[in-house]
């Protein structure tokens, strides 16, 4: 990706109790490769799960070959999202059994309700 990219984004997280929750955002923007794909924009529009992706807005995008912080945040040797040395102690590219780092959207607000899938989906 050489130039910026926006588009609405729709999130949807099942959880073990069989419960379903989403969040559609009217419009993303993520920034070209020279800008680190920064994630801005973030406008959530519907849905009956946190806006967490906000919490990463204007935040670089990182993966275990790429760290623009710096920081070596060990989350990203399990696969890319944005954020900052660590900001969340969980995350959608996490492993599913890793009491460290565990696979979730919200983590302070799933302790007795695990994520068990997500699907992100988004239009051209």
């Amino acid at each position: 990706m050489t130039s910026s990219w926006s588009s609405p984004l729709y999130i949807e997280l099942k959880y073990n109790d069989a419960s379903f929750r989403y969040v559609n955002y009217v419009d993303v923007i993520i920034s070209s490769a020279s800008s680190q794909y920064k994630l801005s924009h973030v406008f959530s529009v519907t849905g009956n799960a946190s806006d967490m992706l906000r919490y990463y807005e204007s935040h670089p995008f990182g993966a275990h070959d790429l760290d623009p912080s710096g920081c070596g945040c060990p989350m990203l040797q399990y696969g890319g999202w944005w954020g900052a040395c660590c900001l969340s102690p969980c995350g959608l590219t996490m492993p599913l059994n890793n009491h460290t780092y565990p696979f979730g959207w919200n983590c302070t607000a799933e302790t007795t309700v695990k994520l068990t899938s997500v699907k992100m989906m988004t239009t051209r």
